[in-house]
């Protein structure tokens, strides 16, 4: 076994290790437990369990904005998850659906741990000092906190994920096969909390960008960098443009930037 696999497992297991040691509560009896139960946290909770139980679309909510509802989006219930678990008619979603929705939050911390020590074996660092900054790092995670309130912003691998496929995709590996996984996932993550994706992909666009600077003088490198810098995003846009007519309101705003445009009198 090389000192790389040797490295991730130790992390991976490190991660869970932790997991079992904060949650162990939650970990005896993940169906009858809440992060919260008052404010957005709340309100996840209830969208993602209607939605299961309840709505009769894949992406229309009904459990808000009588009579016309919403698009599930604007709930904050992480449709993909939802949407998974109504798909495979999931029985007792009080029970069994929730048990799952809070077991993807908190085994997020122990996927973390991994992006991150796959980014630091990505950098040349191996052994200890990787499983020990790996886990120092997620644990320190601002994310976490958001247990007590916007749950799911609380999935710790998302900027790790973004910040892996950012070091693979500026070396050329793969490019074309980390863009398309980069758009759907930046896709996927837009409809569990849009600011899962906006942050990351600012970050990475921004990073992208002082790629493009360094290159200006090499001009085969700035052309290949340049496409690759848009791919992700051109196909996001793709697959946002062919789904824009999910919502079925009745009485959306055609122009919903309008009041910008008010003459001040």
């Amino acid at each position: 076994m090389s000192i790389t696999t040797k490295t991730w497992g130790a992390a991976l297991l490190v991660g869970l290790l932790s997991v079992v040691f904060l949650y162990s509560d939650i970990l005896r009896s993940p169906s009858e437990h809440i992060f919260t139960s008052s404010g957005d946290g709340m309100k996840s909770y209830y969208s993602f369990l209607y939605h299961i139980k309840h709505d009769s679309t894949y992406a229309h909510f009904e459990g808000m904005n009588y009579p016309y509802g919403d698009l599930f989006q604007f709930a904050d219930g992480n449709l993909p998850l939802a949407n998974t678990l109504k798909f495979i008619g999931v029985l007792n979603p009080e029970q069994s659906a929730l048990a799952i929705y809070n077991l993807s939050m908190i085994f997020s911390l122990a996927f973390g741990v991994l992006l991150l020590s796959l980014i630091f074996i990505n950098l040349g660092i191996n052994g200890w000092m990787n499983v020990l900054f790996s886990l120092a790092i997620m644990l320190m995670n601002p994310q976490l906190i958001r247990l007590t309130g916007h749950l799911n912003l609380s999935y710790s691998w998302v900027i790790p994920a973004y910040i892996l496929f950012y070091l693979n995709y500026r070396t050329a590996r793969h490019s074309v096969r980390n863009g398309v996984v980069l758009a759907l996932m930046t896709f996927v993550l837009l409809w569990i909390h849009p600011y899962l994706a906006i942050i990351p992909s600012g970050l990475i666009l921004i990073a992208l960008g002082f790629d493009l600077l360094y290159a200006l003088n090499r001009k085969k490198r700035r052309t290949i960098l340049s496409l690759r810098c848009l791919q992700p995003y051109f196909l996001l846009f793709c697959i946002w443009a062919g789904l824009k007519q999910w919502t079925l309101l009745l009485d959306a705003v055609q122009d919903p930037l309008a009041s910008l445009n008010i003459e001040q009198k």
